[in-house]
């Protein structure tokens, strides 16, 4: 009976409404202007994440994402190894030189250069156009009220990634983005459920670490706020971006 109740208040708090998609956009509009992404074009952004130092440029180019570090060999010679994407397109570069990768092998490092540039930048790109978005209800969450956003995307537009599926929770008053969970299908595909867990304020604009957890593959993505209630989640990763610097684009 308890877990029956607890399923209601964390399951059925979602409520129906009359343009979903309309409702949608306001939010992400909102949750943008609150982490201070309404002004994201024009900006450089480095910033370090594991083995790697990044950078995010937004402008009239479009975009582009970039990592980079430097390898060392056993002679202790070294050079810089630069894997970047300009308006969706995958380069790799050791030094000055481009490097040719098969298709398969440059597939792999767009994704993971893609994937922390994309939550990096959260809420920022849930306005891309191949984004569709849908506003669920309202959900509590650690005795928090937020919006909980279904978000999937278009084949046209939406990379090979496209039938990844999300769920984003924002806070109902401070439009910040506290919690979200997704399904993926590649390689083997997996659930996920991320925590806000540190908030980092960088020239007016608000960055996000996260607790990551995984779950049972089968696990349905609005059942995942409830099982991480009951602390039925696996600890997985913890995502810190360090050293954050915002700086006008040259």
């Amino acid at each position: 009976m308890k877990k029956m109740l607890l399923a209601s208040v964390f399951i059925l708090l979602f409520f129906g409404c009359s343009d979903s998609s309309k409702d949608a956009q306001y939010i992400v509009d909102k949750s943008i202007k609150a982490h201070g992404f309404d002004n994201l074009k024009g900006k450089q952004i480095h910033f370090q994440f594991r083995d790697y130092a990044y950078e995010i440029k937004r402008g009239s180019f479009g975009f582009e994402y970039a990592r980079k570090r430097i390898l060392t060999d056993s002679l202790q010679n070294s050079k810089q190894l630069r894997d970047y994407i300009l308006n969706g397109r995958f380069t790799r570069k050791i030094d000055k030189e481009t490097i040719a990768l098969a298709d398969s092998i440059s597939t792999k490092y767009y994704r993971s250069v893609n994937s922390v540039a994309y939550f990096f930048q959260l809420p920022y790109g849930l306005n891309d156009s191949a984004v569709e978005k849908e506003y669920i209800g309202v959900i509590n969450i650690e005795n928090q009220p937020y919006y909980a956003l279904k978000v999937t995307f278009n084949e046209v537009g939406g990379g090979e990634d496209f039938e990844d599926e999300f769920r984003y929770y924002i806070h109902l008053k401070t439009f910040k983005l506290g919690y979200l969970s997704y399904r993926y299908f590649t390689d083997e595909g997996g659930v996920r459920f991320r925590k806000a867990s540190a908030e980092k304020y960088v020239d007016s604009m608000l960055f996000l670490d996260y607790q990551n957890y995984k779950a049972p593959i089968t696990t349905d993505l609005d059942s995942l706020p409830y099982y991480f209630h009951l602390q039925k989640l696996s600890p997985l990763s913890r995502i810190e971006n360090e050293n954050i610097q915002v700086f006008e684009l040259e």
